[in-house]
């Protein structure tokens, strides 16, 4: 062979030669191809005149590839995967290019957990201009598709094992034996059946296993009929001459209407593995790993929850989850484990304290998105109360406590494996009842004579912000970080224990932008300028009139505002200190950013420092006042004004309140209780804290 370079019209000769081979003969590959075999022979003779090699057998004794012809075939699939790795670079980060063949069984269609269709809708959420092709084939024939390369994943079947083919669990499928409603057995009471009485009627056989690689319950039979594939082992049973036996989710659709019945499941009915099927060292392109990532994610977490936590763990059909947001662009899968069998307590040893944090946070969502949810069983109890000793003709108090009792666990099962003070079970936990038993006395822990109203509803935390975001089709979920950091980041929230807290600045940007802008900050604008967004991606809008549309008329209001907007002062307050560098008054000031303290001298002197919010209590340790501050990341934190003269800090929120027991500081533990940071005395929030403090907490 004469080594020269390769040009664009090699490349296209080994393009249809790949085409050839893959179909398994010219006549074959003429559809794929849209072109003559006489053109086809044409290209395929111009190939070998300029490799000076015989690629291929043709004629009456059919298409082969020669020894060489193998070779070229081999070291092409090789160059056109390198090229489509090209073309995935330059296009873009995770665009995949090329083509994808894929081959399966036949009957996996009505599998419930073979949720073929749901990967193929997956990976088309993913930027990607890949040409798929789907065949369908009985197992023997889909070895050798693999084998040839016409193929890149198959899924089926296999009784063999070859040593070229790499073979990944996919999922199980329960098999029973069948006869039609036409058969001399479909009568017969289950008690008159027994194995000897079946094994003297005619049974069909698949005709992709081999006797050797049947079940040893199958043996038995008396084979006077096969199929390649079960569909005709169907139409055989249906007939009323044969039995065989057939996967039970593929027979539901005879049972049902009486066509068909099962024969003694007790003694015939066994599970056949399916698997997918790859060639070992073939050159794997972008789209082919891609795929099979998304093919095997979800049987490898079903035949992992399926050992770790049990059958009863899994849903009857694979969870599949897509966002309700209108006009989201799913660009690509959730994150996840590349592999479930990685467990977090697997990776003690080379990950850190936060990164283990990240990764089990991950690894737990991910493996909790593919079980069925916890059950609950909702409980009312009525408590009689009265005076110490009285009877229950005595007791005039009744409480009422609803709840519920925990049933199955559910996905909280993932979550119950991790649980402890940094990693809690789920807050419902908290409302499950204890065991009772109906006329148990209860002991009386504490009586709180305490009067309650309607309360406004509660602040947005993130996460409650980020679902009204979603409610009214406002952002992306690419966009809801940015988002919350930069109203933060600009001070016109502040957080407080988890809840977004609007500060002055917020209220008088809202104020402005209210007056002057109600088209751009009504609720529906950003959702409405998202549509015509995609509208214009997808080509079904120009995108001048769409910016005309919205231009014109902001750029009047911008206009207007620039002339008539007020100056806001939000006033000076004297700080009471002198400024360091120039001996002029500072005062408290607001920027972009909320608070700070400036001198009065400002443009001449430039001199601030921190604005620190005193929260009225006295630091433990040196009697100063203890101040709210921020750390890099913008959490809350509490230390004392006196820093770095006095050390003292705490993340959780002190309270003016001394300790009932030892009079030491009380500091917020959670929404509903205080506890005290020596004695570590435990109080409940409300009985302590002003109205204000508890509302925050």
């Amino acid at each position: 062979m004469a080594v020269r370079s390769i040009s664009n019209v090699d490349l296209k000769l080994l393009s249809v030669f790949r085409t050839v081979a893959r179909c398994g003969g010219f006549s074959l590959a003429q559809t794929e191809l849209n072109v003559s075999q006489a053109t086809i022979s044409i290209h395929i003779k111009n190939l070998e005149t300029r490799l000076g090699l015989t690629l291929c057998q043709r004629g009456r004794s059919g298409f082969a590839l020669t020894e060489d012809g193998q070779k070229v075939y081999d070291a092409s699939n090789a160059l056109f995967s390198h090229i489509e790795d090209f073309k995935s670079l330059v296009l873009g980060y995770e665009r995949l290019v090329g083509e994808l063949q894929l081959a399966i069984i036949d009957n996996t269609v009505f599998h419930p957990s073979f949720q073929f269709g749901r990967v193929i809708r997956d990976f088309g959420t993913l930027k990607h201009s890949v040409d798929i092709t789907v065949h369908v084939a009985p197992p023997n024939q889909l070895e050798q598709m693999v084998l040839s390369s016409q193929v890149h994943i198959g899924v089926g079947f296999f009784p063999r094992r070859l040593s070229q083919l790499e073979y990944h669990p996919a999922f199980e499928s329960d098999m029973e034996l069948y006869c039609g409603a036409g058969h001399p057995l479909f009568s017969v009471p289950n008690e008159d059946l027994s194995p000897d009485v079946i094994a003297q009627h005619p049974h069909a056989q698949r005709g992709y296993v081999s006797f050797d690689q049947l079940p040893d319950n199958e043996r038995a039979f008396i084979y006077t009929a096969r199929a390649q594939n079960i569909e005709g082992l169907a139409h055989l049973i249906l007939s009323g001459q044969y039995l065989a036996f057939l996967p039970v989710h593929y027979a539901r659709n005879w049972l049902g209407t009486g066509q068909m019945r099962s024969l003694l499941p007790s003694s015939y009915a066994y599970t056949s593995l399916y698997e997918i099927i790859r060639r070992k060292s073939a050159a794997r392109t972008p789209a082919e790993k891609k795929f099979f990532e998304l093919l095997q994610a979800q049987e490898e977490a079903a035949a992992f929850i399926r050992g770790e936590y049990g059958p009863e763990y899994l849903p009857e059909t694979p969870n599949h989850y897509q966002t309700t947001s209108k006009g989201a662009q799913e660009a690509h899968e959730a994150i996840r484990p590349t592999g479930v069998t990685r467990t977090p307590e697997s990776l003690e040893k080379v990950l850190n304290r936060d990164q283990m944090r990240l990764y089990r946070l991950i690894w737990q969502r991910f493996v909790a998105s593919q079980m069925p949810p916890a059950e609950y069983d909702p409980i009312r109890v009525d408590v009689l109360a009265g005076p110490a000793g009285a009877h229950n003709g005595n007791k005039p108090y009744l409480f009422r406590a609803t709840g519920s009792t925990l049933r199955f666990l559910g996905f909280l099962a993932v979550y119950a494996d991790f649980a402890d003070e940094d990693n809690p079970l789920d807050e419902d936990l908290d409302r499950v009842f204890p065991d009772l038993a109906e006329t148990e006395p209860l002991d009386l822990l504490g009586l709180f004579p305490e009067q309650h109203f309607t309360q406004p509803p509660a602040r947005y935390s993130e996460a409650t912000l980020v679902k009204a975001l979603e409610e009214n089709g406002i952002g992306r979920p690419s966009t809801y970080a940015p988002i919350i950091n930069t109203i933060q980041q600009r001070g016109y929230v502040r957080r407080e224990n988890k809840r977004l807290v609007p500060t002055e600045t917020g209220f008088v940007v809202n104020d402005l932008l209210v007056e002057y802008f109600p088209g751009v900050v009504d609720v529906n604008f950003t959702a409405e300028m998202e549509e015509e967004l995609d509208e214009i991606a997808s080509g079904e809008r120009e995108w001048v009139p769409v910016l005309r549309e919205f231009y014109e008329p902001f750029e009047h209001e911008l206009k207007h505002a620039q002339q008539h907007a007020p100056d806001i002062d939000l006033g000076s307050e004297e700080v009471g200190r002198a400024c360091p560098e120039c001996g002029g008054d500072l005062v408290v000031r607001w920027g972009r950013f909320g608070k700070f303290i400036g001198c009065s001298n400002f443009p001449e002197c430039r001199y601030t420092e921190p604005w620190l919010e005193k929260i009225g209590v006295q630091c433990p340790e040196c009697g100063g006042d203890i101040v709210e501050r921020k750390t890099r990341r913008g959490r809350t934190f509490y230390g004392c004004s006196n820093y770095p003269e006095c050390e003292w800090t705490s993340w959780k929120r002190p309270l003016p309140t001394a300790c009932p027991v030892c009079g030491g500081l009380m500091v917020v533990k959670n929404k509903d209780w205080a506890q005290c940071t020596q004695c570590e005395e435990q109080v409940r929030l409300e009985t302590i804290a002003p109205e204000g403090e508890a509302e925050s907490a």
